[in-house]
């Protein structure tokens, strides 16, 4: 008795492609999981991007501005009007 004659053919060529499918030759997808690069933009047009700038939407602060006595961190280094010596007077 022949092993085809007991096991209809459909079933046979089934099992016959899953173990062709399921060889050492098959091949792998990788998938890319890095988040993709954002492009920085300088909305106040001072020339620094990005976290570089404190505030991006003054152009008078950023990393290279002059330190103010006017409650803002004026040059980005997380400090307020630090080594300002002028004392100025409402009138």
């Amino acid at each position: 008795m022949y092993l085809s004659a007991t096991i209809p053919k459909s079933l046979l060529m089934s099992t016959v492609l899953m173990l062709f499918a399921c060889g050492e030759d098959t091949k792998t997808i990788e998938v890319n999981t890095e988040e993709p690069e954002v492009e920085s933009i300088d909305a106040d047009g001072d020339g620094y991007f990005g976290e570089e700038d404190c505030d991006d939407q003054d152009a008078q602060t950023n990393p290279n501005a002059e330190e103010l006595c006017d409650g803002v961190d004026n040059n980005c280094d997380g400090l307020v009007d630090e080594g300002v010596r002028q004392v100025y007077y409402e009138d």
